[in-house]
């Protein structure tokens, strides 16, 4: 499953906005390396949605007040708060095995990576917001979204977007 294939389903911008700038000093942020089709995502699409309803988390956004670091540190705050009253099944990030958001939706819920110390190794783990359901996923991040825009995804959590474009920002 690789980018190109994604392209073809959903068209990236000619120019997309908000693209790569320094990875290494993110990833020094990080304390880890980020996966490669992640990078090759924000590489060809930029800041955006896909079928107006799942956002990527880009480190590079220049969105005015926003700040990457801060709204996936917010985000992990508020899965450890909820992991102490809802019997959670993952830790976050920097446990091992833990969790690291990389997109949100519309509906508040979250994608996460579960980190391993290779990131070709990395899990996709999706929470439903509202019932803190959650499934795991194999196929790194362009896979996920090449079987979820194409209704091959077989989740109980999203239904397949009737529109599969991708929407910058």
């Amino acid at each position: 499953m690789t980018i190109e294939t994604l392209i073809k389903i959903s068209p990236s911008p000619a120019s997309p906005n908000e693209t790569p700038g320094d990875w290494v000093e993110v990833e020094r942020k990080i304390g880890k390396e980020l996966p490669s089709d992640y990078k090759s995502l924000i590489a060809k699409y930029g800041s955006g949605s896909f079928g107006g309803f799942l956002y990527l988390l880009n480190p590079f956004s220049k969105l005015e007040g926003y700040d990457y670091f801060q709204h996936v540190q917010e985000i992990l705050n508020a899965y450890k708060k909820l992991k102490k009253t809802k019997n959670l099944a993952h830790d976050v990030y920097p446990s091992p095995e833990g969790l690291y958001p990389f997109a949100v939706t519309d509906n508040g819920d979250v994608l996460y990576w579960k980190i391993f110390s290779d990131p070709k190794e990395w899990t996709i783990i999706l929470y439903n917001s509202r019932h803190w359901k959650y499934e795991e996923y194999f196929d790194g991040a362009v896979g996920f979204l090449l079987k979820w825009l194409s209704g091959n995804l077989g989740s109980e959590i999203f239904e397949t977007p009737a529109n599969p474009s991708f929407n910058s920002y």
